[in-house]
């Protein structure tokens, strides 16, 4: 576009509401607005603990190892992992990497469980042949593991 384009092109928007987004009653028309704290400005605020580092989770001043991995991209077969992997956790099949000690979690495994069958339900025709198989393949051997250990959990 031509400068002289882009100028007749501009518009404005009058915010109209009565109340802020904080509650606070906005000015009449043609006062001026109180001003707004910038969401930029709040994001780049440094954390409680005061590391410095926007991907920190807790007061240690250490960042989480979220944002330790640069080039980390997720992707549905990673989330799908992830989702089977706390699974087989509150199964009990694995130690819980916090504790080091298994223990079974029946109701939340049979809780993420039923998100993976969501998620199946929900992206069938949307996924890739290999996002599809490895979807099946997770909910079949996270279900038939719940079955074996409710078995195991109403014998004991």
């Amino acid at each position: 576009m031509s400068d002289e384009t882009e100028k007749n092109s501009e518009f404005r928007v009058n915010d109209r509401r009565r109340f802020t987004s904080s509650g606070d009653e906005q000015p009449a028309v043609g006062q001026e607005p109180a001003p707004r704290e910038s969401v930029i400005s709040a994001a780049s605020e440094k954390p409680a603990c005061g590391c410095g580092s926007s991907g920190c989770q807790d007061n240690s001043g250490e960042p989480s190892e979220d944002s330790r991995a640069e080039g980390y991209e997720v992707d549905f077969s990673g989330f799908i992992i992830g989702l089977a992997t706390q699974t087989f956790t509150f199964l009990g099949e694995m130690p819980d990497p916090r504790s080091g000690q298994s223990a079974v979690n029946l109701d939340a495994a049979r809780h993420t469980i039923d998100i993976l069958g969501v998620l199946e339900e929900k992206t069938k025709g949307n996924l890739t042949g290999s996002e599809e198989q490895l979807l099946k393949e997770v909910l079949s051997s996270l279900r038939i593991g719940f079955v074996a250990r409710s078995r195991e959990s109403k014998n004991a």
